[in-house]
């Protein structure tokens, strides 16, 4: 995995370091390069975004991934794996310059 300069986390949670390692064995499998890391708690996002943690937990709970260097088939084709690897506790979102990832499980309900 690589990660851009400046791209940082005080802490990340436990599930964006196994998305990570997920999303660069993606990279290393269908193209021969790790994947890149663009932005974790750093940049500017919303102020309740989940890259800077969720309520009483400051762990770091999202990642950008680099998609600039891809072709649209292979971006979508990352997008698609990624969203199968990781399952429904993750939200992966294809945004125009890059892969969004955040661990945002749902909370048990007392509804069955």
């Amino acid at each position: 995995m690589k990660i851009k300069p400046g791209a940082h986390a005080p802490v990340l949670h436990p599930a964006i370091h196994m998305a990570c390692d997920i999303a660069d064995g993606i990279w290393q499998t269908l193209y021969a390069e790790h994947a890149t890391v663009t932005s974790l708690h750093d940049s500017t996002h919303s102020r309740f975004s989940l890259h800077y943690g969720s309520f009483g937990d400051i762990r770091c709970r999202a990642v950008d991934l680099r998609i600039k260097n891809l072709s649209p088939v292979q971006t979508v084709r990352v997008f698609t794996e990624l969203k199968r690897l990781l399952g429904d506790a993750f939200d992966v979102v294809l945004e125009t310059d890059h892969i969004h990832i955040e661990y945002d499980p749902a909370w048990p309900t007392d509804e069955a």
